[in-house]
Order: structure tokens, then C-alpha cells, then sequence
């Protein structure tokens, strides 16, 4: 924000909005709409003691991590999908032919693969 802007969203004069920056006093109360027009707290006003609120740049690598956050889940979606399909075709195999067993398959094994009637 310019000083103008800064100064009308305060409700302050230009004059006294740059004597404030400059280092003259101002009331709590200015503080206080100063701070809510900044985003910044009384405190950090006052001593720098506390934390600004997100900037841009804060902002903007929040962004890129939600995105990469979401890729994330897109990939776990997918491999959960995946897994899914894997069980359902390994379920569906279990029913068609199931393998020989008891003398029968004795039967096959000692005749060399083939089954002896």
C-alpha cells in the first residue's frame, strides 16, 4: 500500500501518517487501526515482537505445497484404485479351474503328465 492509501484506510491525515513513519508518536488507537489495515498486531507495531502476519512470498510457497500435497493424494487414489482392480481379478481367478488334488493328481504326476484312465 502507498502512504496515501495507508493514511485514508487509517483515517489520518498524509502529513501525520508520515510523521508516524519517521518515528513520531501516535496514540494506542492509531496503532491499533494501523495494525488491523497492515494485518499486524499492536505488539509488532509497538517492538517487532511478534510475527507478521503470511506474506506473498509465504503465501505463494504454501501454494506449491498444497499442490504437491494433492499430486500426493492423487497418486495414493490411484495405486489405492490399483489395488483394488488387482484384488478383484485375483478374486474372480480363485473360482475358475482350481488344481487337481487327491488321486487324481497322483494319477497325472506318476504317468508322466498324463492321466491314466
Amino acid at each position: 500500500m502507498t502512504q496515501p492509501q495507508v493514511a485514508d484506510a487509517v483515517d489520518v491525515s498524509l502529513r501525520t501518517y508520515q510523521n508516524w513513519e519517521a518515528g513520531g508518536g501516535t496514540s494506542g488507537e492509531n496503532y491499533e487501526r494501523l495494525g488491523e489495515v497492515l494485518g499486524a498486531s499492536y505488539d509488532y507495531l509497538m517492538t517487532g515482537g511478534d510475527v507478521m502476519p503470511p506474506t506473498a512470498d509465504v503465501l505463494g510457497r504454501l501454494d506449491h505445497l498444497q499442490a504437491s500435497v494433492d499430486r500426493i493424494l492423487e497418486r495414493l487414489e490411484a495405486a489405492e484404485v490399483e489395488r483394488e482392480i488387482l484384488a478383484a481379478v485375483q478374486a474372480s481367478g480363485e473360482g475358475s479351474s482350481p488344481p487337481e488334488t487327491g488321486e487324481g493328481a497322483r494319477s497325472t504326476r506318476r504317468a508322466g503328465g498324463k492321466r491314466r484312465s
